[in-house]
């Protein structure tokens, strides 16, 4: 298990202003937009504008904070994430285009290069002893609100994340209200 420190991440701002990112993970280390087989990040959202688009990329998003975003999707119409919404899996390659609720939203990202890998993104919310294990080759865990204990571990803080092998398992106890976003990781 490696644990991924949100206090040691840099936030990036947007080319178009229009917000800013910080990566929580990629692969292979150090890899850019151009070269990623996975990247993980949250983007903060300050303003309604379109999403880079990445050919050969599928993409998922969840709300981690703020009042989220309407999505409008080329050839899908619009989708709306929000605290209470499932995660949202799209085609990185199509034109997307977001407005928000309320003032800026921070999300989560994933983004696997097609051929390479393949993700599945899902929230966990739970109060008390709670165990996640890769349902693929490696999984991310990101601490998106609340506190999460780890059995011999300490704590994980808001937005700390853990990246876990496929013979690894997070034994952790939830804070009441705690919320995980996990990133199943598969290679193609």
């Amino acid at each position: 298990m490696q644990r991924l420190l949100a206090r040691d991440r840099r936030e990036t701002p947007w080319k178009n202003g229009g917000g800013t990112t910080t990566e929580v993970a990629t692969f292979p280390p150090g890899s850019s937009l151009d070269d990623f087989a996975w990247r993980v990040s949250m983007a903060r959202v300050e303003r309604a504008g379109p999403f880079s688009r990445f050919a050969g990329v599928d993409r998922s998003i969840a709300l981690v904070e703020g009042q989220g975003m309407t999505l409008a999707i080329a050839g899908r119409g619009q989708v709306a994430v929000e605290a209470t919404t499932p995660p949202f899996a799209f085609p990185g390659d199509v034109e997307v285009d977001a407005s928000l609720v309320a003032g800026s939203s921070l999300d989560l990202n994933v983004m696997t290069r097609r051929g390479s890998f393949r993700h599945l993104l899902s929230r966990v919310s739970a109060t008390g002893a709670v165990r996640i294990a890769p349902l693929g080759t490696i999984a991310l865990v990101v601490v998106a609100r609340g506190a999460v204990r780890v059995a011999g571990e300490g704590a994980l803080e808001l937005r700390d994340a853990v990246l876990l092998e496929a013979d690894e398992a997070l034994d952790a106890v939830f804070d009441a209200g705690a919320v995980c976003l996990v990133v199943d990781l598969w290679r193609w």
